[in-house]
């Protein structure tokens, strides 16, 4: 009963909220970050790092589940993408709301459910010492850690304080694995390498090394040197901690990637004999984040009624979009709850009216992730005649699944004969004159399919049509997986090397085209159908 009564509080809270007219947001942060924990599992975590109590969270989570009010609540979705509502109100000691905001952030379960992202950052002193923070998304405590530090050695702690012996430029590369995910149980894997650049010791000189930075944009800095008691005569080298340098007093870079970069100026002061005589470095971290790239993205379309086809009600829409690519997210709505994501698809009306036909398109960057500042959408409306048939055909069908992806369609039309005219139109462009056909789809997809009849005179003009039209969703085309992979083994006792092992591959069924990887359990593999082996000792 009590947490009946906690529920119906906050949902009568978030209906207040959101007839509350939102004119004074200051104060009230709705930002928030997410992280993955095990398998599909979430943790939110709002801008505001500590808890208050004039500060009121409120979490939607997006599919439907009751809302929250912790501060940084964690919660278990299934596959799938999720819009979650995030809403801050703040109020004074005496309980009267100062602000109200909120925001949106779409989320995505993947179907791994893996949503792991290495990620590191490190700082170094003057002694070779170099310190490691692992600022990995998704890591938990549980999780599985290896360092490299470029030098030959390793490390398995979080995060790690390395000394190494020698100055130099190091590639360190961090790997986290997750053991399982919740849905699979696939291995969840992922790796990051930056190279860090490690000064010598300084000798003590008066040199006095020091730099300012300056965003000029998003991602070009400015770097102002302001070290003092160094000459021309000296060497000034910049680390800018993607790989590059520059010997510049105050150069500008561009960085072609975001992250955090750990820059460094190093000056040596030599000898007249062309020995160092002092060196002095100054490292500082620089967080870059990319320019957003413009939208020339706009949407439009055209469309005709094909009076030739199966159905007067056959409509062409033809995508005349200017600035699209062929990667791009393309989505049409035709006003009577159908959708489609051709190009430039065919639609069939099942009945007469005003219909608001709208195609939405999302830009995708080259690398496939979709621009969500660069989406355009363009709609018009669509009227669709009546259409008058005067005959005692009646045209009618049922369905059924024989695969994943292969539908058997029973033709149970009264009132036709065998001269008249069978038409199957299947929704993807493909049709058939058979009287009960099957048809293959090769796309998973929602699919209107009509059966037109058309009785034809001798004169060759339709008198009498009928037609009848449902939605087959075909839901995979995947064939089902009955591989079972398999094998036996035997000792050459004949064989130079005691410990040689015949692999004989008994998996079926078994194509020659399929993939196939041995691991013998000493770090060797092979890719053999039946493969030998020759272990060096006994285990």
């Amino acid at each position: 009963m009590k947490k009946l009564l906690t529920t119906l509080v906050l949902f009568s809270a978030l209906l207040f909220f959101k007839s509350y007219a939102q004119t004074n947001t200051t104060g009230c942060n709705p930002d928030f970050t997410f992280q993955f924990q095990s398998g599909s599992t979430v943790k939110f975590n709002p801008a505001t790092i500590t808890d208050s109590a004039y500060v009121q969270q409120y979490w939607r989570f997006g599919d439907g589940s009751t809302p929250s009010n912790i501060f940084s609540p964690t919660h278990t979705y299934t596959v799938g993408i999720y819009s979650v509502k995030h809403i801050v109100v703040r109020r004074n000691p005496n309980g009267l709301i100062v602000c109200i905001d909120s925001l949106v952030k779409q989320l995505t379960i993947g179907q791994n459910a893996c949503n792991l992202t290495a990620a590191f950052i490190n700082q170094s002193n003057a002694s070779l010492k170099v310190y490691f923070n692992n600022s990995s998304v998704g890591f938990t405590t549980g999780d599985s850690i290896r360092w490299t530090f470029g030098d030959g050695t390793v490390s398995y702690d979080a995060n790690p304080t390395h000394q190494y012996a020698n100055a130099g430029t190091y590639n360190v590369c961090l790997r986290v694995k997750k053991s399982s995910t919740a849905v699979t149980g696939a291995p969840c894997v992922s790796e990051v390498c930056h190279t860090v650049t490690v000064a010598p010791p300084p000798t003590p000189c008066n040199l006095q090394v020091y730099f300012i930075s300056d965003s000029l944009q998003v991602n070009v800095f400015h770097f102002n040197n302001q070290s003092s008691g160094y000459n021309t005569a000296d060497s000034i080298t910049w680390n800018f901690g993607d790989g590059s340098v520059s010997h510049d007093v105050t150069p500008t870079h561009s960085y072609t990637a975001a992250g955090n970069f750990n820059v460094c100026l190093i000056i040596k002061k030599p000898t007249i004999a062309g020995t160092t005589a002092c060196v002095q470095y100054f490292c500082k971290l620089v967080h870059v984040t990319l320019p957003t790239p413009p939208c020339y993205l706009t949407a439009n379309f055209s469309w005709y009624r094909d009076s030739a086809g199966i159905s007067i009600n056959n409509y062409h829409f033809t995508n005349t979009s200017v600035g699209g690519s062929s990667i791009d997210s393309i989505r049409w709505t035709f006003g009577d709850g159908s959708t489609s994501y051709q190009n430039n698809p065919v639609h069939v009306y099942t009945a007469p009216g005003t219909y608001n036909v709208c195609i939405r398109i999302i830009k995708r960057s080259t690398a496939g992730t979709p621009l969500t500042n660069c989406i355009s959408e363009k709609c018009y409306i669509v009227v669709v005649p009546p259409i008058i048939y005067q005959c005692n055909i009646k045209a009618y069908f049922a369905t059924e699944s024989l695969q994943t992806n292969v539908v058997h369609f029973n033709n149970l039309s009264i009132g036709y004969n065998s001269t008249d005219s069978i038409t199957w139109n299947f929704g993807d462009g493909t049709v058939s004159h058979d009287i009960n056909p099957n048809h293959a789809y090769t796309n998973a997809g929602s699919y209107n399919v009509c059966l037109v009849i058309k009785r034809i005179t001798v004169s060759g003009a339709v008198p009498c049509a009928n037609y009848f039209c449902k939605v087959v969703v075909i839901t995979s085309t995947t064939p089902p997986c009955t591989l079972v992979a398999n094998f036996t083994n035997y000792r050459d006792s004949l064989a130079p090397n005691l410990y040689t092992y015949h692999f004989n591959n008994t998996t079926t069924p078994l194509a020659t085209t399929d993939s196939i990887r041995w691991t013998f359990g000493d770090g060797a593999s092979s890719t053999q159908l039946n493969p030998i082996h020759g272990y060096s000792q006994p285990a």
